[in-house]
């Protein structure tokens, strides 16, 4: 289901209600154009916007809670690289390459967060 840019903070705002509270290794793999059909011209302005505080804010806060969140960017414009602390970008020119990138991104992550309880 195609969800507006708006919407972006509400969507990843539930997903910690998602894990059981027994799991150890948390990751949130978000999809997104991170700006929706009211893009604004200026790429700062869309960085900075409330929306876009939001979601570093939540992203920040869910680190914390050790749910971590791979933002994948869709589109032409970068925007999740100034958002989140793990991001994918793809776009036109890298598009083929989407599953081999994103099995990547996955990796770096479990390597880098995945807790072994025994």
């Amino acid at each position: 289901r195609r969800i507006d840019r708006h919407h972006d903070p509400v969507v990843l705002r539930y997903a910690a209600e998602q894990f059981s509270p027994e799991s150890v290794t948390k990751f949130v793999v978000m999809v997104s154009d991170f700006r929706g059909h009211r893009a604004r011209a200026d790429l700062k302005k869309e960085i900075l916007s409330p929306q876009s505080q939001d979601l570093r804010e939540l992203a920040q806060d869910y680190a914390r809670q050790n749910i971590h969140v791979l933002a994948v960017q869709t589109g032409t414009r970068s925007i999740a690289e100034h958002l989140f602390k793990e991001h994918l970008w793809i776009h036109e020119e890298t598009f083929d390459q989407a599953p081999v990138m994103l099995a990547e991104a996955i990796k770096r992550l479990i390597l880098a967060y995945h807790k072994v309880v025994v």
